[in-house]
């Protein structure tokens, strides 16, 4: 009987022995459950943050985009504006020449009228004057 009792005591033990691996590994499963859990959502997480950083990247590179081909709209707009100004400065700079060149014509011709009449009022002077000394 003493025999029977130890023996049912070591199963006994053996139960609980087994009993508590079977706890323990029970509980190992939970906790690695939940991790991979965490771990799924955790994932799902960054995979939603990286689509919207896709999408923010992908909105950047259009913005700029727009902003190359504005930004060139307004450099070629400028450079033609800039094109037509020097045009235009070219222009006046030649309308200025040609009526300096007039006036300076003009005055050489008044000043050579301006002789002439000299010169016949001299003339007409000695006449008057009784002069025989005509230049």
């Amino acid at each position: 009987m003493e025999q029977e009792t130890k023996r049912a005591r070591k199963e006994e033990h053996d139960r609980n022995k087994f009993r508590r691996a079977l706890w323990g590994n029970n509980n190992e499963l939970k906790l690695q459950r939940e991790e991979r859990n965490q771990s799924r959502v955790e994932g799902m997480i960054l995979k939603d943050e990286l689509k919207t950083c896709l999408r923010s990247k992908r909105s950047l590179s259009q913005q700029l985009s727009e902003t190359e081909e504005n930004m060139l709209a307004i450099i070629s707009k400028y450079k033609e504006e800039l094109e037509l100004a020097t045009a235009h400065e070219h222009k006046v700079a030649d309308e200025y020449a040609q009526v300096y060149a007039e006036k300076e014509a003009r005055g050489r011709v008044i000043d050579s009228l301006h002789q002439e009449a000299t010169m016949w009022m001299d003339r007409f002077a000695l006449t008057l004057n009784g002069s025989q000394d005509l230049p």
